[in-house]
């Protein structure tokens, strides 16, 4: 318990403040290449890291398999010693003096917030950036694998092709965009994607009404496992711009506790919806909260196409 409490609490810290990193690392120009391929690493480790844990952890003894674990991070400390964290001279931040105590925690938390609500787009896309990861947790987290295993009887073999589609998608979404050249304006792809993953999860529920009632589990499999790629493809479309956005338009000296901040609220959501989809599994049906899920992100895009803040994004 205490060693998984403390890699929780170092993985906060690197992942934050590697967050807020990114823009000083590269040029503004390359920020949507470096997203993408920093994405689809993630994305094709976790792949690959799934095959290859489960074969190691059956050929190697525990405590082999936890030391080569934690020398692959002390490698990676050390990997990362040689990044030039500067290289990016346009984005300087000021520096920041005094100690850190509760009262100056809580200041930079007041700031934060007071600086998102100053600005007109953060004001639109931070809210429903905490909402996604509600819905989102709740769904997939809880209500896909309820449907799919208990509901629809598939095996948990089924299950875990269906999950590494998701991981498959991102991958592929990720190398796509690193590719293609930056649109000036990305409003029309946001919002398009937005109603996608809105669209790919109300089909993902229809499965659980009778309306498809005798047709054969494997014909049902591989609609999920189109739905499930196209889910985390969408996903990275809606997700890749909103990342740029705030990395682009939040001063450095404010970005990682923006990302801290967001981080913190995105982490307490995300139980709560896990919670509250175990609630609702009692009361309703699987499908209609894919289909409560998928109604909020089509009428969301809706919302934000025609909010006069998003118009200039």
């Amino acid at each position: 318990y205490a060693a998984t409490f403390l890699l929780s609490v170092i993985s906060t810290f690197f992942g934050t403040t590697f967050q807020a990193a990114i823009p000083k690392l590269v040029s503004d120009k390359s920020l949507i290449k470096i997203n993408s391929y920093s994405r689809a690493i993630d994305s094709g480790c976790s792949i690959a890291g799934a095959v290859l844990g489960g074969m190691v952890f059956g050929l190697i003894p525990m405590n082999l398999f936890l030391l080569i674990n934690g020398l692959s991070f002390i490698l990676s400390g050390i990997s990362e010693i040689f990044i030039d964290f500067e290289f990016n001279k346009a984005r300087q931040s000021q520096q920041q003096s005094g100690k850190i105590n509760a009262m100056t925690v809580w200041q930079d938390i007041k700031e934060v917030f007071a600086y998102i609500k100053s600005n007109k787009l953060l004001r639109v896309i931070i809210p429903f950036s905490m909402s996604f990861n509600f819905l989102f947790s709740a769904a997939v987290a809880v209500v896909l694998p309820y449907l799919v295993n208990n509901v629809l009887g598939m095996t948990s073999s089924q299950y875990g092709i269906i999950e590494g589609a998701f991981s498959l998608g991102m991958l592929v979404a990720a190398i796509a965009i690193g590719k293609l050249r930056e649109k000036e304006k990305k409003l029309k792809g946001l919002v398009a994607g937005i109603a996608g993953i809105g669209i790919t999860a109300i089909i993902m529920g229809i499965p659980g009404t009778s309306l498809l009632e005798g047709v054969d589990i494997w014909i049902i499999f591989g609609i999920y496992l189109v739905m499930m790629f196209g889910f985390s493809f969408m996903l990275f479309m809606v997700d890749m711009p909103l990342v740029i956005v705030m990395q682009r338009s939040l001063p450095n000296e404010i970005l990682g506790r923006v990302w801290g901040v967001l981080g913190t609220v995105s982490s307490s959501l995300q139980p709560l919806g896990i919670i509250l989809a175990g609630i609702s599994l009692e009361l309703i049906p699987a499908y209609w909260i894919f289909f409560i899920t998928g109604s909020y992100f089509i009428t969301a895009a809706f919302i934000m196409y025609k909010n006069p803040a998003m118009q200039e994004y």
